[in-house]
């Protein structure tokens, strides 16, 4: 398995009273769902918004996060931190705008300096 692969692998939110929901419509029926799949009766003031268009029980959008902090850890095990920043480089069109920042950030963040600084950089100017 490839880190864009790996990537691309959504978290299960099946068990998550959450949902999406960028209009009102989207909003209603969202919550009309989440009432008839878990077989519930919840209202608006039982919700909350997340980033994203998140909304959802407080409690799952947390869990949804722990979900999503605990696929990130698996990172380092999985991935080396070249696979990281090559992929990362292209998400955010580096070659583009001439700058890495956003690449080493990613690979600082998951595998730490000491192994950023080992990186081949295409851009070296953003300091790590």
């Amino acid at each position: 398995m490839t880190y864009a692969d790996y990537k691309s692998q959504q978290v299960d939110t099946d068990d998550l009273k959450l949902f999406f929901a960028f209009s009102i419509k989207q909003f209603d029926e969202g919550l009309a769902g989440i009432n008839k799949k878990f077989n519930t009766n919840l209202e608006v003031k039982d919700l909350v918004a997340s980033i994203g268009g998140m909304v959802g029980v407080k409690e799952d959008i947390s869990e949804f996060f722990r979900r999503i902090n605990e696929k990130n850890k698996k990172i380092p095990e999985l991935f080396s931190a070249q696979d990281v920043y090559d992929y990362e480089f292209g998400n955010h069109e580096c070659d583009y705008v001439c700058d890495d920042k956003e690449a080493i950030n990613i690979v600082v963040e998951f595998f730490g300096t000491g192994l950023a600084k080992k990186v081949k950089r295409k851009y070296g100017y953003a300091e790590i």
